[in-house]
């Protein structure tokens, strides 16, 4: 019983720093990794492969991390270590449902942002994905869902083509804005529209005779986005006209 009131100094505060710090330096280095296949010019089954590998590589070593760290703070000083970390447990039992629960979904390759989900009664598309849920953008709003749900009721994933409309868009930038936007600025706001169907990647190509104005071909779920889409293009300097193919 000793053992458990004793400060173990072959445990220390130092040890627990060091470590904590080697494996910040292993997760940034995978997180660099992982930005870095998303720039590799390689075949396109072999980059999926390992960008796959290393996804579950960072879905198992963060819970992993968390653990090792934990039990390395309980055995610094067993008792009251120990009761901290049991307390806190206690305190944040449903998140940390939630968080397990997500690393057992995630590693559904379908389960990614831009796919269609349902969930007893509400539809909509994957906007983000978090340590402790989803955010759905629904005909109503945006809806968040934790992992917890998702796992005891069950989910539907609509990864098929019967729902969706193609469009393709005339975008010019506005002449009343102060400052011209440009092809970067277009690209980044197109990554951060939630209103688009990732299973079909935005295309950008500059219009002929023009370099102010791009052809735009993307997908949407829901076509009552249409104008949702033209506000958000608008507000950011861009007037856009659509066609539908």
């Amino acid at each position: 019983m000793d053992y458990l009131w004793q400060v173990h100094y072959n445990y220390s505060w130092a040890g627990l720093l060091g470590i904590a710090l080697r494996l910040a330096v292993v997760y940034l280095v995978l997180l660099l990794v992982q930005r870095w296949l998303t720039r590799l010019s390689a075949p396109q089954t072999w980059q999926e492969n390992l960008k796959r590998l290393l996804k579950y590589a960072l879905l198992l070593f963060e819970p992993v991390a968390l653990l090792l760290l934990c039990s390395y703070f309980i055995l610094i000083q067993p008792f009251y270590h120990g009761l901290i970390f049991t307390l806190a447990l206690l305190a944040g039992f449903k998140q940390l449902r939630n968080y397990w629960s997500g690393r057992i979904l995630l590693f559904d390759p379908s389960l990614r942002v831009g796919t269609r989900l349902s969930h007893q009664q509400q539809s909509g598309l994957i906007t983000y994905i978090g340590r402790l849920g989803i955010r759905l953008q629904t005909s109503r709003g945006l809806l968040f869902l934790n992992y917890v749900d998702l796992l005891e009721k069950g989910y539907t994933l609509l990864t098929g083509e019967e729902s969706g409309s193609f469009f393709r868009l005339k975008v010019d930038t506005d002449p009343k804005s102060e400052e011209q936007p440009k092809l970067k600025q277009l690209q980044e706001l197109l990554q951060v529209v939630p209103f688009l169907n990732w299973q079909h990647q935005p295309q950008v190509e500059a219009s002929r005779g023009d370099t102010d104005s791009w052809i735009v071909n993307l997908a949407l779920y829901e076509e009552h986005h249409l104008d949702d889409l033209i506000e958000r293009l608008a507000e950011q300097g861009f007037l856009a006209r659509i066609t539908k193919i």
